[in-house]
């Protein structure tokens, strides 16, 4: 029972904007697969609070109306947590700082996030699930406190990938190249797991991934595509 108590629990953070999330071809699909995998007792959801990008402030869907849509998609999956810390994550620097501050001029980014999470929950090893293109973006090292990101995790990242139907074979050889070379750099700076796993940051390619994004939802009003991209109880 003692040691049972002692185990640690693996996480792993799915983080997305949900206006709205999409079905089985695209965040539903993805969460499905990650909660499959045995490695993981939990799948964290995390809807974003306020985007760091100030264009997209303003146009997305209420906070609550996204917490609720995603609850909708993903709560029937087993060991799937639709998580409000983002949220958490704010309220908490806003009550840090200044008392003159603007609340619009707060931003809260990933590294903030992992840092809560790693303060609260200490017996937690979390891994963070990327798109193959924001995995690009972070060791490009375009984000704030990007290595923080990589060292609140320890390395732990699934890196998410699909295939495009009009990507030619030069070009997939080549994202391959870099892709993995990035990877290599990011693995080389950690021990091994406990089980003896030397790749803590890996790719998967999900098969149910289809090119079904967001904006494409948002901007139809065709409701065979809906049907086709939203989980039924979303659509209502």
């Amino acid at each position: 029972n003692r040691n049972k108590m002692k185990r640690r629990r693996n996480v792993c953070l799915f983080g997305l904007s949900g206006d709205p999330p999409s079905g089985q071809g695209g965040h539903q699909g993805i969460v499905s697969y990650l909660a499959s995998l045995k490695e993981f007792d939990e799948v964290r959801v995390l809807p974003v609070y306020r985007h760091m990008f100030e264009s997209k402030r303003g146009k997305q869907a209420t906070y609550e109306d996204r917490i609720r849509m995603c609850e909708l998609n993903f709560s029937h999956i087993p060991n799937v947590i639709v998580s409000r810390a983002e949220e958490e994550c704010f309220a908490l620097h806003l009550e840090r700082a200044d008392n003159n501050i603007d609340p619009s001029s707060i931003r809260v980014g990933t590294a903030d996030l992992l840092e809560m999470l790693h303060d609260q929950f200490s017996n937690v090893d979390f891994t963070l699930a990327l798109g193959e293109d924001t995995f690009m973006d972070l060791t490009s090292w375009k984000w704030r406190r990007a290595l923080d990101v990589i060292n609140f995790v320890a390395g732990r990242v699934v890196v998410l990938r699909r295939k495009f139907e009009d990507e030619s074979v030069l070009e997939l050889s080549e994202r391959e190249q870099t892709l993995n070379k990035r990877m290599i750099e990011i693995n080389s700076k950690f021990p091994p797991l406990p089980d003896g796993t030397e790749q803590r940051t890996r790719c998967i390619q999900v098969s149910s991934l289809s090119a079904v994004s967001s904006t494409l939802i948002r901007s139809t009003t065709d409701e065979k595509i809906l049907r086709c991209h939203l989980d039924e109880n979303v659509l209502e």
